[in-house]
């Protein structure tokens, strides 16, 4: 059989190209199923400007691969987040193969099973891990044989949902390396270029490689929705690290990324693991850094230093709260101290940390939220660490409190809303007045961060990273020299600026390569500077300060589509980069990022079109008769 499988757009409907790092779940399924004699086709849009918006991009890839291909079977999944894109992606298959079956996976439909699969009506749906139902999926589909004995598969008989037995892969070593080719690997990997990831800030040209050790998780917290899946399984290190050379002789990555969320569970396999890196960046002459998620109470000196000696550069903690009143309602099963031993133990050994704290627990009080303010302020406020709000997912024990308390009244709202923004629901005794008031300030204030002193900057021949993104919001790659504020050490950074005549771009969170620490690159003037004058620049600006940001300075790195502000006399306004359009209803439905300098003009030219500096400004300009000046 003939599958074509559509990989979830993380930024979905942002029309920009989304470089997160690349998930496995696709590209094992389209191993296991090639491995089974079936083929495998994809779509995927990540990587791509999406002119007209992602869901024009969507529809038009989806139509094209199904026209080439013919495929029998249709399959998507993702995450509660990616509501959006499975349910435009299961309307377009609808409309473009109306007799092909489309089957959904992931855990938007394993944690919330009943109400997804009667909401987006797939065909069929998976449950759990993937790889085993969908290869005998396509069997049964083939055959003709009883849909009973695909494991994990959700399907209708009789108008009534049926949920077949969950079943694991219990040898993981047994399955296929991930296969990458029915998708778009090499041009993501490029992207990773033009990135200020965390991930991959010990490189200016970084080509990012995930890589799993184990599946599932053994604790309880109450904001995972993997609590009630299956046992924690792990590789052996020897398949994963042949994994590693696999990929490396295939991509030549330099990043590899181990995305496991309690890879040091086992403090003797992330030993093994670490020791056979070493081994085999000998074996190969390959050069690449790597970094993982540890738990803080799995961490020692012994293995701190054979990671750092193995060339790991960054380690992800899940920090949470500083409170252990919170740690433990959240059953995270370890205590601020564990954090702040591991705070140390980390830098003492010279690797990168990034982090997260989360407000919004239901036990959270104003006592703990300081609490967590002032152990940040202590310890943290140079480190990559940041403030986010907890998210109640389905599957997770806050989740159904929510439900419970009424605080998710709407499933369908819910995944528009709170789901897709990732954001918090306020589940504490406090009211919304009090509880954003103490934690809006530190939650937004991103920019916390020392300034580091550019010394030079020069753009870049690379190619553009926007290269097919509408001109006015493209950006170019610069080279910038500066100094460290908190080594003092001269660093060389790479990122993509938007250079415009009298735009001031947002400074810039980046990353010392030398210390791991965070600070602010500020050379939106230097940029701009050189891109006038073709030559270098150079300053002795202060360093040794927090950046004073004021958003009311900025502009925009970009604003991503025009974006219909009203109508007004026959004319639609809009607001598209730093500009405001109005454009007359006679003119029909337009893409404005295609339209050429050239016509701009002739519209500007007979009034179909008005573009202007402000909307008071805008508004200004239409004629007061309707569709004054507009062809008829």
């Amino acid at each position: 059989m003939k599958v074509l499988l559509v990989l979830t757009k993380n930024n979905y409907p942002d029309p920009a190209a989304d470089v997160n790092t690349f998930a496995q779940a696709m590209p094992y399924l389209a191993a296991s199923l090639r491995q089974a004699g079936h083929e495998v086709v994809g779509v995927d849009i990540n990587s791509i400007w999406c002119h007209g918006g992602a869901p024009l991009a969507l529809e038009q890839a989806m139509r094209k691969a199904i026209e080439e291909h013919k495929p029998g079977l249709i399959g998507t999944g993702g995450l509660a987040g990616d509501y959006f894109f499975i349910r435009d992606t299961i309307r377009f298959a609808r409309r473009l193969a109306p007799r092909t079956p489309v089957v959904l996976g992931g855990g938007i439909i394993t944690y919330d099973t009943e109400f997804i699969f009667g909401n987006l009506q797939p065909d069929f749906g998976i449950v759990g891990e993937g790889e085993l139902a969908i290869v005998r999926l396509c069997d049964l589909l083939d055959s003709g044989g009883s849909l009973d004995s695909a494991p994990s598969l959700v399907y209708r008989r009789d108008g009534r949902m049926v949920v077949n037995p969950k079943h694991y892969v219990q040898d993981l070593d047994s399955l296929p390396f991930p296969d990458y080719t029915p998708f778009d690997f090499e041009r993501h990997l490029s992207l990773n270029n033009k990135t200020n990831d965390y991930l991959a800030h010990t490189r200016n040209r970084p080509r990012i490689m995930p890589i799993s050790v184990g599946r599932s998780c053994p604790f309880q917290c109450t904001f995972c929705c993997h609590r009630k899946g299956a046992d924690y399984r792990t590789r052996s290190i020897d398949n994963v690290l042949a994994e590693a050379a696999h990929f490396y002789g295939m991509y030549r990555y330099n990043v590899l990324y181990v995305h496991d969320e309690v890879f040091s569970i086992q403090v003797d396999k992330a030993l093994q693991f670490a020791r056979g890196v070493k081994r085999l960046k000998r074996s190969l002459g390959a050069d690449f850094d790597w970094g993982c998620y540890l738990r803080v109470d799995g961490v020692n000196e012994d293995l701190l230093a054979e990671m750092k000696e193995s060339g790991c550069v960054f380690i992800g903690y899940g920090l949470e709260s500083a409170s252990d009143k919170i740690l433990r309602s959240m059953k995270k099963r370890i205590t601020a101290d564990h954090i702040l031993r591991a705070i140390n133990l980390t830098r003492k050994a010279g690797i990168g940390m990034h982090a997260n704290f989360i407000f919004g627990d239901p036990a959270e009080t104003p006592e703990t939220i300081r609490r967590t303010v002032d152990f940040y302020n202590k310890h943290c406020r140079d480190l990559t660490v940041y403030f986010f709000y907890i998210t109640p997912y389905p599957g997770s024990e806050i989740f159904e409190q929510s439900v419970d308390r009424g605080l998710i009244p709407d499933r369908e709202q819910y995944y528009k809303t709170v789901a897709h923004a990732k954001s918090g629901l306020n589940m504490t005794s406090m009211s919304d007045e009090e509880f954003y008031g103490l934690t809006r300030p530190i939650v937004s204030d991103i920019f916390c961060a020392k300034r580091a002193a550019v010394l030079s900057c020069r753009v870049l021949e690379d190619e553009p990273y926007d290269v097919d993104a509408p001109f006015e919001i493209r950006r170019k790659l610069c080279e910038i020299n500066l100094l460290c504020p908190h080594c003092q050490r001269e660093v060389t950074r790479v990122y993509p600026f938007r250079i415009r005549s009298g735009i001031r771009p947002q400074p810039v969170i980046h990353y010392c390569p030398l210390c791991h620490c965070r600070f602010i690159m500020e050379a939106a003037e230097l940029v701009t500077h050189v891109h006038d004058e073709t030559k270098e620049y150079s300053t002795c600006a202060p360093y040794s300060i927090y950046h004073p940001f004021d958003a009311r300075r900025y502009a925009g790195q970009s604003i991503p589509v025009p974006h219909l502000l009203e109508e007004c006399r026959g004319y639609n306004v809009l607001r598209w980069a730093d500009k405001y359009f109005a454009v007359a209803h006679a003119l029909g439905p337009m893409d404005l990022t295609q339209i050429s300098d050239e016509l701009r003009s002739r519209y500007c030219a007979d009034r179909t079109m008005i573009v202007a500096e402000s909307l008071e400004q805008a508004r200004g300009r239409i004629p007061a008769t309707p569709g004054a000046g507009a062809p008829q």
